[in-house]
């Protein structure tokens, strides 16, 4: 009962296979909506078909995922698997459900040729945010100038037209560190201190990581003296400022900062994490600039 129900969809993909080898084109037919197959018991060994696998890891997902790849890596398959990978993420027909289209981009990041560039503007102009979060994650895992020109464009669409929220995905700073994008620097900025994610914080500090150190002054700055008093933090993640007090200590801010005090308050916060990391801050200027600090 299992092996019959892998046929529907491992047997279209099959089909996908031999139109793309003949180069013709087709509309695939099917139910719109999510997907019903369940592989349950299947498997993948060395005589299972290309397009049999990809059906087997886009459903299951799992460790089918990387079963999938290596089976498709070791025939040499790419070159086939590629485009019908695209045409499952692009889900033009929307046939293949949003995890179905996940698993699918999982397999295709490793996928030997670049990142489509129709496909990748098709994810980002998405409604759904899971499908832009699909989108950072191809172009942080295959950077080129042609994605880096996409994502440029993307970005300035979005604040041209106020849509700066499509842009608070943490994913997106990682696309932008992988494709060098070093002018949008202030947008990771805009980012970290609006949603206070530590994504953004840590591509800023790898970009440019002297003048993160003054601009992480003022995201600590963000948390009031009451707060810091208190056990739990609201205003500023407690994650994002431990990783950026131990930056700190890597890139010492600079003593004449509107915002050095805060590295005080945090210095007697009750969260012990970010208290030590604080004074380990602060010893550094002690070392160097006591007389300074006394004033």
């Amino acid at each position: 009962m299992k092996k019959t129900r892998l046929k529907p969809l491992a047997v279209c993909l099959a089909l996908m296979f031999s139109l793309i080898t003949s180069s013709c084109q087709t509309n695939q037919s099917g139910r719109a909506g999510k997907n019903n197959f369940k592989y349950t018991g299947a498997k993948i060994t060395n005589n299972t078909q290309t397009s049999e696998a990809i059906a087997i890891g886009i459903e299951q997902g799992g460790k089918y995922i990387s079963q999938a790849t290596s089976l498709i890596t070791k025939k040499k398959d790419w070159m086939l698997a590629t485009p019908a990978l695209q045409q499952i993420i692009s889900n033009k027909n929307g046939k293949y459900s949003l995890l179905t289209q996940m698993n699918a981009a999982a397999i295709y990041q490793s996928s030997p040729h670049q990142l489509s560039v129709p496909m990748l503007v098709g994810l980002l102009r998405s409604q759904h945010p899971n499908k832009r979060k699909i989108a950072w994650r191809l172009a942080a895992q295959k950077p080129s100038q042609k994605i880096a020109r996409v994502i440029e464009e993307f970005i300035g669409y979005c604040l041209k037209n106020d849509l700066d929220e499509t842009l608070e995905d943490p994913g997106i700073a990682f696309a932008i560190d992988a494709n060098n994008l070093v002018s949008s620097y202030s947008l990771l900025k805009h980012n970290l201190m609006k949603t206070g994610h530590e994504a953004f914080a840590k591509v800023m500090g790898d970009m440019k990581p002297r003048q993160a150190s003054q601009d992480f002054l003022a995201y600590l700055a963000l948390a009031p003296y009451e707060e810091l008093r208190q056990i739990h933090m609201k205003t500023v993640d407690p994650i994002t400022a431990n990783f950026i007090l131990a930056h700190l200590q890597s890139y010492p801010p600079s003593i004449g900062d509107a915002y050095f005090d805060h590295l005080f308050l945090y210095a007697v916060s009750r969260n012990r994490h970010l208290s030590n990391a604080s004074i380990r801050v602060l010893n550094h200027y002690y070392k160097t600039n006591r007389r300074l600090l006394a004033i």
